[in-house]
């Protein structure tokens, strides 16, 4: 059998591929076993993952109400998606629709008070489930998990930018 040898470039490559694929297997591993007690949290409230999804999006919104076709980028929907998804959390007083300042063509979404309870609730319930996930490990070990996947995330968002 011929073997072409690698490069050095090529083994780098394959070594991050190799740790991306391990990445992907343990990411989806915790999703899949956290999914059940972030689906009971959020349902038992009477609200579809999505309709949480922009609820967490608008609480994490650091300039105010968001444009629906910034929403429908973000939560890969289209702008008619983002509508169905909201018009029930309006009708129950957990969003407000505003138009854009300077330019009242644009309709934006925020948090009411309501909502923003609302999210409290369901993100404390799903933290005191996140924080058991952390009781089979020290005090540093957690310390050091909680920091790489602050990490992580921050480098996923700039990768998505």
């Amino acid at each position: 059998m011929n073997a072409t040898p690698q490069t050095c470039c090529e083994g780098a490559a394959l070594e991050t591929h190799d740790l991306g694929a391990r990445l992907h297997v343990a990411l989806d591993n915790l999703f899949h076993q956290k999914k059940p007690a972030e689906r009971e949290a959020v349902c038992c409230h009477d609200i579809t993952h999505n309709q949480w999804t922009l609820l967490h999006m608008l609480a994490d919104a650091e300039a105010g109400p968001l444009p629906m076709g910034v929403i429908a980028r973000e939560m890969r929907l289209t702008p008619s998606g983002v509508t169905r998804c909201a018009d029930p959390l309006v009708e129950r007083g957990l969003l407000e629709r505003c138009m854009k300042e300077g330019d009242r063509r644009v309709c934006c979404l925020a948090l009411s008070e309501a909502g923003v309870a609302l999210h409290a609730t369901i993100s404390q319930d799903c933290a005191i489930e996140d924080g058991a996930l952390l009781d089979a490990f020290s005090p540093e070990e957690q310390e050091e998990i909680v920091r790489a996947m602050e990490k992580l995330a921050r480098a996923a968002k700039e990768f998505s930018s």
